[in-house]
């Protein structure tokens, strides 16, 4: 039995996905402490469904050197009023993240590899009111990208176009941007805000670099019901983040998938809260990624052992 999701149910805010093969927009400030743009920053909107913390971020993008997939590098996020006419107002908040979650996605058209970047937000959070329209920017912080001084990291492009289409400062005629590519559109862009979240690893022995690694994770009552079912895929790190849309409470816990026995623990979820669930040390049969235990499987796990078949 799936449980109904009333009005306590939070999970995520807002969800504009990368659109394939869409481009990218410059946004670039010179560091979080003094977030002077470095060429062109960006803005897109949205409307609050539900009072709330926000307590993590993502956005998709491209980076213009495989140096910026680095750990440590830095990303610039404010929200502010909406101006009106078309753009941003009045600052309403800023902060610096460092995401924890980085997975490839696809080619853009460009040819350009695009990634999902994740980050929590650090305290002191920003709180949405329902109904309010804000509007957000993610840049690149200069100062800690892999090459000082020069652009690293686009943002990339979501349809359609949401609210408001996204913009950039300088604001151009009519307010509406571009992508980069060869035909350029006015696009949005992307963007994930959550209010309660679960975030972790799944350590996977044995794992080929780059093949995916997807499962499933179900959130279940005490009595077994099943609550809700999300679909969980690690970076090349074993790392994870959900959004779930499941009541705050406490849930038993169940990741399947890839040929792997179950995996099972306890979470609690809570408004405002990331919870912490971690996997180390997991074994699984289905190496290659093809979503099958076969003797391909098999096979590359001789060739990982004893270097032949």
């Amino acid at each position: 039995m799936v449980l109904a999701l009333g009005s306590e149910a939070w999970g995520q805010k807002i969800m504009q996905n990368w659109t394939p093969p869409r481009g990218a927009v410059e946004s670039r400030v010179l560091s979080c402490t003094n977030p002077a743009p470095l060429g062109r920053v960006a803005f897109d909107d949205w409307i609050c469904p539900q009072t709330g913390p926000l307590i993590r971020v993502c956005w998709y993008g491209v980076v213009l050197t495989p140096g910026q997939l680095a750990l440590g590098r830095r990303y610039y996020v404010a929200i502010y009023s909406h101006g009106g006419v078309c753009g941003p107002a009045n600052l309403l908040y800023q902060t610096c993240v460092t995401p924890d979650y980085r997975r490839f996605c696809g080619f853009d058209c460009r040819q350009r590899r695009v990634f999902l970047f994740s980050a929590p937000i650090p305290p002191p959070v920003f709180t949405q009111t329902v109904g309010t329209h804000y509007w957000l920017q993610i840049s690149e912080e200069d100062a800690t990208s892999a090459r000082v001084g020069v652009e690293d990291f686009r943002w990339s492009a979501h349809l359609p176009i949401m609210n408001a289409c996204a913009t950039q400062s300088p604001f151009p005629p009519g307010c509406c941007i571009p992508d980069d590519c060869p035909n350029p559109i006015l696009v949005d862009l992307t963007f994930h805000l959550s209010a309660a979240t679960i975030a972790g690893t799944i350590n996977l022995t044995a794992r080929i670099p780059g093949a995916p690694a997807i499962f499933q994770m179900r959130l279940l009552t005490p009595a077994g019901d099943l609550v809700e079912s999300m679909c969980l895929e690690t970076d090349d790190g074993g790392n994870y983040w959900l959004a779930p849309e499941a009541p705050d409470g406490t849930y038993a816990v169940e990741v399947i998938g890839m040929g792997m026995r179950p995996l099972r623990g306890t979470v609690m979820i809570q408004m405002g809260m990331e919870a912490r669930l971690d996997f180390p040390n997991v074994f699984y049969g289905n190496l290659d990624g093809d979503m099958d235990t076969d003797l391909a499987d098999f096979q590359l796990l001789q060739l990982g052992f004893t270097g032949s078949l």
